[in-house]
């Protein structure tokens, strides 16, 4: 399975090419396109689109991936209303929007209006993130997101909770280590 990029993406990027995730981005769109209904494609696709609304581009770019990932998503949710992934990266979207300040939501609304904008609410982060968590417990991430919810609104024994029941799972795929070292960092920082 690729995980949203190519090793040659990462080659280019060093020499000055390509970053990797936008290079996945190119493979999503291509296999969108190849198999539009496909469940692992819409829930990559989105992943990926997402995370590129949240790292790169200017505002109107952020609005369009962001809005990408909010389509793809609900397209995999029609598909399959119980897939913890698709859970996930909703929750995600929804936490991600409401982290904006006011100022930069309101101008988001006005000038990029999309159903991310509009319709990114708290407890709807929760709410996805703890659907996916019930769906799957067993995956290290969704903790680390329903955590970093709860710490953004100042939830902090939840979050304590949280990121502490994420500490202690197995690890299951390769950045789950990586994922549990951000939660200590976390806890770490709100007992100083």
């Amino acid at each position: 399975k690729s995980r949203g990029h190519s090793g040659s993406g990462s080659v280019r990027c060093a020499v000055g090419g390509t970053p990797p995730l936008l290079d996945g981005e190119v493979h999503a769109d291509q296999a969108l396109r190849a198999q539009p209904d496909h469940m692992e494609t819409l829930i990559w696709s989105a992943a990926i689109k997402g995370r590129l609304a949240i790292e790169t581009g200017g505002p109107r770019a952020k609005s369009r991936l962001g809005q990408d990932a909010w389509d793809l998503v609900h397209r995999a949710l029609a598909i399959d209303p119980n897939n913890p992934f698709a859970h996930d990266i909703l929750g995600k979207l929804n936490q991600e929007v409401r982290k904006l300040g006011r100022v930069e939501r309101f101008l988001a609304r006005t000038f990029l209006g999309n159903d991310l904008i509009r319709l990114s609410t708290w407890e709807g982060s929760e709410r996805h993130l703890k659907i996916a968590i019930e769906r799957d417990p067993a995956v290290v991430l969704f903790f680390l997101d329903l955590g970093e919810t709860y710490l953004s609104q100042d939830k902090i024994e939840l979050a304590r909770e949280t990121f502490e029941a994420g500490l202690k799972l197995p690890n299951r795929f390769p950045p789950d280590a990586r994922f549990k070292e951000r939660m200590q960092q976390i806890l770490e920082q709100m007992t100083s």
